[in-house]
């Protein structure tokens, strides 16, 4: 099954304008590991029966990764969420 990923085609179809020394070294990183992400690169775990074996390859855990990041992204929300709720309810009491 190959996965839809336009945002890891759109780096690597231009990673002359952003692998430079003009860009933060952090953002080519979060780039390189979002290129990585789910590769052999990384690494994988292999779980195996004895009728069957799965590969499953490992994540890059970036923040600026679509499907690595989205977890981080709701975590914040929810932090952001009830410290919002906290601060509204100081204000009306």
């Amino acid at each position: 099954m190959q996965r839809n990923e336009p945002l890891k085609e759109i780096l690597a179809s231009n990673r002359a304008l952003w692998d430079h020394g003009g860009i933060r070294s952090s953002a080519r990183a979060n780039f390189n590991k979002v290129l990585m992400c789910r590769t052999d690169a990384l690494g994988a775990e292999v779980y195996a029966s004895s009728t069957e074996q799965k590969i499953v390859p490992h994540t890059c855990k970036s923040r600026a990764c679509p499907s690595c990041g989205y977890r981080a992204t709701r975590l914040w929300q929810r932090q952001m969420w009830r410290h919002c709720r906290m601060c509204r309810s100081q204000e009306w009491s």
